[in-house]
């Protein structure tokens, strides 16, 4: 519901702009007809109800996102309104007051956010309970209403001509109504149908029960129904004669009636704005062609300027010239910002990478690139973070289609590794170089070369788990190299970070008309060097590259999906498999695999309950669904932990 209630924020915040647009030229364009108006709130009206934008240079929205998606989980929460003054005065505030403190149990980002949620929700509710029950106390009080012809009925218990219903509209009038009225009012409620008022008013004022909290939304839908009401009078007085006209006006002034609240209906012949619309229909003169064409054109630009969201920029500043001053953390944040991945969503990279040139004092020699990719929707997106040192700016290609990756290490792990590179190390094996090209590799182990250097964010040392593998190929001047030379950096992660805690690997469980029945998918991982997994549709194997044949690991009918979690945080992953088995009764099961420790644990209950998998993006973390074999129904669900020395599922039925 968070996610919901801040893309409704982001949406109300572009629209409020579009609501000011309208207020301005409602006030520029005073001889304009009414009808333009209404045409300019059925703009906001789109505004608040499209759930997407194209992008435009022409659009004049500051931000189509001025809440960005990450807000609720950056460790310094900030806007992005598209005004630099106003982020410059915001964002400190809210860094200080809702930056979560160090091992705090809940973002306060996150909390203000849950009940901002729920507030706006009962609002919502609050609001079209009393539509509701508006509509159904004023059916009652017309149900004894007599009919005077046609669609017009006679009720002693209003006080003023209106139009009440949607599919079926009827005009209620009054019995004291004089006879000299009758005509114009008839004619004004008709105009209003034919128009189709009764249905914009609703609209309307299920946006505003909607958009509840935002101000500049009250204010708009007080001016649409004044503009409804204007272009009704329009339509009725454009073929009377001056005569006829004070009558209308003398009508306007007879059946007004004050009404303190908004409503959602009825459409009220004399409810809105009596005084100005007597005096607008006395003074009323028939616009001309032009005027109605520029009323027309104008409403077409403010359709162009304001219905599109601004090109997302794709470029932030670099920090500085050197390998050593990459911020990998605000570099990832940045990219997710672009390629709007939300909660635990983490852009990847695999051994598929452009070489990266260093001068011998390790600055960026020209610029270079950097692939990365990440999951969405079941598809594999790739894109490149291009380095521009002349400008200081970093950009973010557009992203593209991408094959289905198996080898992967989190972007940030490889940013460090490249951030925290031992120079001093390199400059000792290398002092005559240049400069450098850096490459990362697939394979290798520290113990495969003389010229090998392990470390991690703190400097040179031992490594005991996972590790990043980068080839440094000292430079001469004339740019030439020699193979012996090269330096193998082998970087692990700092303490508690043993890379993405979650790795997909193959998911068939929203697509099983995808599944290759002849195919097979290999992953290979840091983790266990030299070790090749291999997966088809009815196992899983391992090959160690010893020439034997490959052992198998997990078996089913077929295999839906298959992650690498490391649920022990041991820095070596477990193989998380969903499968189907048996055949005639067929049930669903969970097993995992400990490759390290050669241990199977499996989740099954033949006949009484399914088993199934599912992977929490904004925790990072697999949770097992637990369903009635019979119904299908959910029964209970809890996430896939390790507690008390063994794998575990808490809140499961037993």
């Amino acid at each position: 519901m968070e996610a919901v209630f801040l893309k409704l924020v982001n949406q109300s915040i572009a629209a409020g702009w579009l609501v000011l647009a309208v207020v301005v030229l409602r006030l520029v364009l005073r001889r304009a007809p009414r009808w333009s108006f209404c045409l300019l709130w059925g703009l906001v009206a789109l505004r608040l109800i499209c759930p997407f934008s194209v992008e435009s240079a022409l659009s004049l929205v500051p931000s189509a996102r001025t809440l960005p998606p990450e807000i609720l989980y950056a460790a310094a929460p900030q806007i992005s309104s598209g005004i630099p003054a106003l982020n410059s005065a915001v964002n400190p505030a809210l860094a200080a007051s809702l930056a979560p403190a160090p091992g705090a149990s809940a973002n306060p980002t996150q909390i203000w956010s849950f009940v901002l949620a729920r507030l706006w929700l009962a609002g919502m509710v609050l609001l079209l309970l009393y539509a509701l029950v508006s509509y159904l106390r004023l059916r009652r009080r017309v149900s004894t209403a007599t009919l005077l012809r046609e669609n017009i009925r006679q009720s002693e218990w209003v006080d003023t001509p209106f139009v009440l219903g949607l599919l079926r509209p009827v005009i209620y009038l009054p019995y004291r109504l004089e006879d000299r009225d009758l005509a114009y009012v008839i004619a004004h409620e008709r105009a209003h149908i034919r128009r189709g008022d009764h249905w914009w008013k609703v609209v309307g004022f299920v946006l505003l029960a909607v958009y509840w909290f935002h101000p500049l939304l009250w204010a708009a839908y007080v001016l649409l129904c004044r503009d409804i009401e204007g272009a009704c009078d329009e339509k009725v007085i454009r073929e009377l004669g001056q005569e006829d006209r004070r009558g209308y006006a003398s009508a306007l002034f007879r059946c007004g009636v004050r009404r303190r609240t908004v409503a959602a209906c009825p459409l009220a012949f004399g409810e809105v704005g009596v005084k100005a619309r007597v005096k607008a229909v006395m003074g009323y003169r028939r616009p001309g062609r032009w005027l109605v064409a520029a009323a027309l054109v104008i409403c077409a630009v403010a359709a162009v300027c304001f219905l599109t969201d601004p090109p997302a920029s794709r470029s932030f500043p670099m920090g500085g010239n050197g390998v050593s001053d990459l911020e990998p953390r605000q570099i990832v944040e940045q990219i997710k910002r672009i390629e709007e991945l939300g909660g635990g969503a983490e852009p990847y990279v695999n051994a598929d990478q452009f070489d990266l040139l260093l001068t011998s004092d390790f600055q960026w020699d020209g610029s270079g690139a950097v692939r990365f990719f990440y999951f969405r929707d079941q598809t594999t997106y790739s894109a490149q973070l291009r380095l521009f040192t002349e400008e200081r700016q970093y950009f973010v290609t557009e992203a593209q289609e991408w094959p289905e990756q198996s080898r992967v290490f989190r972007l940030q792990d490889y940013l460090d590794a490249l951030k925290y590179m031992p120079q001093m190390e390199i400059r000792r094996l290398s002092p005559d170089a240049d400069g450098y090209s850096v490459v990362m590799m697939e394979n290798g182990t520290p113990s495969d070369s003389m010229r090998s250097i392990t470390y991690d964010a703190g400097g040179v040392g031992r490594l005991d788990g996972w590790y990043i593998h980068l080839a440094v190929l000292p430079l001469h001047e004339d740019r030439s190299s020699s193979g012996d030379e090269t330096i193998h950096l082998f970087y692990g992660a700092e303490e508690g970070s043993a890379g993405p805690s979650v790795t997909k690997w193959v998911d068939y469980t929203q697509a099983p008309d995808e599944i290759d029945w002849d195919g097979e998918l290999t992953a290979q991982l840091p983790q266990f060097p030299g070790v090749i997994f291999h997966y088809t549709p009815d196992e899983v194997t391992a090959d160690a590259g010893e020439g034997g044949e490959p052992l198998v690991h997990i078996t089913g009918m077929p295999i839906w999906s298959v992650y690498f979690c490391d649920l022990t945080g041991d820095g070596l992953p477990e193989l998380c498999a969903a499968l189907s088995w048996g055949s005639g009764m067929v049930d669903n099961r969970v097993v995992i695999y400990d490759y390290a420790n050669g241990a199977s644990y499996g989740l099954e209950d033949r006949g009484s309950y399914d088993y199934t998998l599912r992977y929490d993006a904004g925790e990072d973390c697999l949770w097992v669904e637990q369903r009635d074999y019979e119904s299908g129904e959910l029964v209970s669900s809890g996430r896939l932990v390790y507690e008390d020395g063994c794998i575990q599922v808490p809140g499961l039925e037993t």
